[in-house]
């Protein structure tokens, strides 16, 4: 079956209802299907939200070894502040579709608005002061979302092909911008931080969803996803200046790798020709 909201391949919907009643009753949440809430916007999984729990069903084969890496790392990280989605009971596969429940995280996301700058900088020192030593086996490699170690490549001879002429000469630039940029200490990085993955009450963060692309980065890169969605003026209250110039390099990226996903992931055309129009205007800017 065919998700007509993504166009990502989903499992078969019967299966997934027997695994997922399983699962609930494994994590001792269970409710029945017509309490449950299908989210179907994710590449890599689809969400059933039952109560307080969360279960994450793999779309494929592929993407069962990528779900249960990510939970791993979930699993390992320390105590916070802030709540993240911990297993609730192991994984189970039933007919080759697999799944995890997971704790669901409180709060709603942050409206694309400036937040307390305070509390912003206090979420991104937290993230990036966690020990790697017993995360570094299950993180993500760099830049995945983009082509991981051969991020650099897949923009020249894939991403800056597919934009228009009037465009490609600034993109070669912002590539060999973050192809040359210097980085004096390398942190755990969410890569993801912003937009619906941060949840908020009361004028506090909360949780943190999403850390399927949790890796060894530089961690200017998580400033750039915070700063884009809460404004750009505030990047200088959340970091030193050096980590701010930083962060504008792969803010200035930022369109091109959307359209990398999409291509390295064989999304439809109409999609791909999309992010590029996207990426294109943005460019432009």
């Amino acid at each position: 079956m065919t998700a007509l909201e993504t166009n990502y391949p989903e499992p078969d919907e019967e299966v997934t209802v027997a695994l997922v009643e399983q699962l609930l009753r494994d994590a001792g949440h269970y409710r029945s299907l017509e309490q449950w809430q299908w989210v179907r916007s994710g590449s890599s999984s689809l969400v059933i939200i039952a109560g307080n729990a969360a279960v994450r069903v793999a779309r494929d084969v592929e993407s069962a070894t990528e779900v249960q890496r990510a939970q791993r790392v979930v699993d390992a990280l320390p105590p916070l502040t802030f709540a993240v989605p911990r297993s609730l009971a192991p994984a189970r596969s039933l007919a080759g579709v697999t799944a995890i429940a997971v704790e669901r995280v409180a709060g709603e996301p942050h409206p694309a608005e400036p937040a307390d700058p305070r509390t912003l900088r206090s979420l991104l020192d937290e993230i990036h002061d966690i020990p790697l030593d017993s995360l570094r086996p299950h993180l993500a490699p760099a830049r995945a979302f983009f082509g991981g170690a051969d991020w650099y490549d897949v923009m020249q001879q894939r991403v800056i092909p597919a934009l228009p002429e009037s465009v490609r000469q600034i993109a070669r630039r912002r590539t060999d911008a973050l192809a040359t940029l210097e980085t004096p200490k390398l942190a755990l990085n969410h890569t993801d931080l912003g937009g619906t993955n941060i949840h908020w009450s009361a004028g506090r963060v909360v949780g943190v969803l999403d850390w399927d692309l949790a890796c060894e980065e530089d961690p200017a890169e998580d400033l750039a996803a915070l700063a884009n969605w809460h404004g750009w003026e505030l990047a200088e209250q959340l970091a030193d200046a050096d980590t701010v110039r930083r962060a504008a390099v792969f803010r200035d990226l930022f369109p091109m790798m959307i359209v990398a996903f999409a291509l390295l992931r064989n999304r439809p055309e109409h999609e791909v020709q999309r992010t590029v129009e996207r990426a294109s205007h943005k460019l432009m800017r």
